[in-house]
């Protein structure tokens, strides 16, 4: 059986985004807060001045091409979006979306 070694594969690719998408998120306190999720490749960051996540998806995917789901989709909050970052194809993604926040700053 594969199946753990798919699974450490899995698990790696999970733990590298992360350490990426925690770099990035880590960069912008003027922009973003979040908290590390415990488990999982999912991750709900909050817009800092309490603006609505709905608008900043938008711009974000009509700039990027870069899609986050608004937090209103998933809990109260207008502020927080979700970031997935289990994909193999997630580095040229999240490159993109630093960019995008580089572009939020005066």
């Amino acid at each position: 059986h594969h199946t753990e070694e798919l699974l450490d594969s899995t698990r790696a690719l999970i733990e590298q985004n992360l350490q990426r998408l925690t770099s990035v998120l880590n960069a912008y306190p003027d922009i973003l807060q979040w908290d590390a999720p415990d488990a999982g490749c999912v991750a709900y960051p909050r817009l800092t001045d309490g603006s609505d996540a709905w608008n900043f998806a938008l711009r974000l995917l009509d700039r990027t091409g870069v899609m986050v789901v608004p937090g209103q989709c998933f809990m109260a909050g207008d502020a927080h979006f979700r970031v997935g970052f289990g994909r193999e194809d997630f580095r040229p993604a999240l490159e993109r979306f630093a960019d995008y926040l580089d572009s939020l700053r005066p």
